[in-house]
């Protein structure tokens, strides 16, 4: 009896022995694994948390600290700093965490993809030539003089009306030609010496835009606005929404523009969407995303 308890004994203590190794191999995998540090998915986190804080810094030093989403490149790189410790290999977060939390990002990823094709393609397509009216959308005045933005849009009007002058003029042979009348918008900001749709006049002007073609909206706030005053214009002027409409502003302005107008009551709408500093081209790209996403929520785009 004594010897069957001392044998039962000593399998005991063998397989607990047993176990303790496999314990022990088991923690210096994990060992090796943490000392192995990042994993693929938190290096490249990592490596795009320098790139946003090097366009980050370029953001702010071309745009100034005005305005707190100038600053979003360094939040991200932030973010993307934590993201890149959560999926390393030193993380204690849970597996499945890991995948829901990777899975979220992808989606998020996938939905500024999407967007950003839809964006793009307004910004590309081909505008009206025999559009009636002709809306330059407001933007940054920076004192009395428009913003690098805004400059770019009120040449690319010019032109464009120029081309559709001559076109229209060439195709009438002696029957008269209407040519489009040109509203622009914006009201004065608290940060702005003038209101931006009085600079968009004064420029077209300068630029060559008869006085007379040029009617002045100047008490909007937003693109909302700058879209539903500019309406009231049209029809205060004989028009209709039924009037074949150019929006005119940045390309990637133009598909949230578009949508807006189309809520605002426009039923013939077309875009010119005109091209600033290219190194922040994606910067805007985000901020539209941004101001996109709020829209929406608004319920802005419904009619």
């Amino acid at each position: 009896m004594a010897e069957k308890t001392i044998i039962k004994t000593e399998e005991a203590a063998a397989i607990e022995l047993e176990k303790e190794k496999a314990r022990t191999v088991r923690a210096n995998k994990k060992s090796k694994k943490r000392r192995k540090g990042a994993g693929p998915l938190s290096g490249l986190f990592a490596a795009l948390a320098f790139v946003f804080l090097i366009y980050g810094i370029a953001v702010v030093f071309i745009l100034g600290t005005g305005h707190w989403f100038n600053f979003i490149w360094i939040i991200g790189a932030v973010v993307l700093l934590i993201l890149s410790f959560l999926f390393s290999n030193h993380s204690k977060l849970p597996g499945i965490i890991k995948a829901i939390l990777g899975l979220a990002i992808l989606a998020c990823v996938v939905n500024f993809g999407m967007f950003t094709f839809k964006a793009a393609s307004a910004a590309s397509a081909k505008p009206d030539q025999d559009a009636k009216w002709i809306v330059v959308l407001g933007a940054k005045v920076n004192g009395t003089s428009p913003s690098v933005e805004f400059q770019a849009r009120l040449e690319k009007t010019v032109s464009f009306v120029s081309s559709a002058d001559l076109s229209k003029m060439a195709s009438s042979k002696s029957e008269p030609v209407q040519l489009a009348k040109i509203i622009t918008t914006g009201g004065k900001g608290t940060d702005e010496g003038a209101a931006e749709g009085d600079v968009a006049a004064r420029v077209l002007t300068s630029l060559g835009i008869s006085q007379d073609r040029i009617i002045v909206e100047n008490t909007s706030t937003s693109t909302q606005e700058n879209l539903r005053f500019a309406k009231e214009l049209i029809i205060a002027n004989g028009g209709t929404v039924y009037d074949p409409v150019l929006v005119v502003s940045s390309g990637f302005h133009l598909y949230r523009a578009e949508r807006l107008a189309w809520a605002e009551g426009y039923e013939n709408i077309s875009g010119l969407g005109s091209t600033g500093l290219a190194v922040l081209i994606p910067h805007y790209y985000v901020r539209e995303y941004a101001a996109y996403i709020k829209e929406a929520s608004l319920g802005h785009f419904s009619r």
